[in-house]
């Protein structure tokens, strides 16, 4: 079981950013109502906004070895907030380098297949500077 931060590109005008988020990732992730294809490309058991990343598109330190109650507390469904986890991209601290990235066209970029990660989510930020980053906790 492990987690990693995926940034979503959304446009500035989207009217409810939850959903649309949804919509680009549904098709990485594995979906068990949804029956499989030798085209699909699966990257995810599970996604949420947030997650154990909230905050942190805003530079806010993550928590590491909370007990049980305090990882609740500090990162329960029931306190993130979406727009904690929202930022316009050319605002995004530029030291947090997610695993992937989701562009609004509905691509998938990830870490494993570039030689310089970094330098690739610099130019995905500046290509999409006018949208909205979104950050997502993907599960798989």
């Amino acid at each position: 079981m492990s987690h990693f931060l995926t940034f979503v590109f959304v446009s500035p005008g989207e009217a409810n950013i939850e959903q649309r988020v949804n919509q680009l990732v549904d098709p990485y992730f594995d979906n068990e109502e949804r029956e499989q294809t030798a085209d699909d490309q699966i990257k995810c058991d599970g996604f949420v906004i947030g997650g154990r990343y909230d905050q942190e598109i805003f530079g806010v330190e993550p928590m590491h070895n909370l007990t049980p109650p305090e990882f609740e507390k500090r990162y329960g469904l029931d306190v993130i907030r979406i727009e904690d986890n929202v930022r316009p991209a050319g605002d995004v601290p530029r030291r947090l380098i997610p695993y992937a990235i989701v562009t609004s066209k509905g691509e998938w970029f990830e870490c494993n297949d570039y030689e310089d990660w970094p330098a690739k989510v610099e130019q995905l930020l500046e290509e999409y500077d006018q949208y909205l980053v979104v950050a997502v906790d993907c599960h798989c």
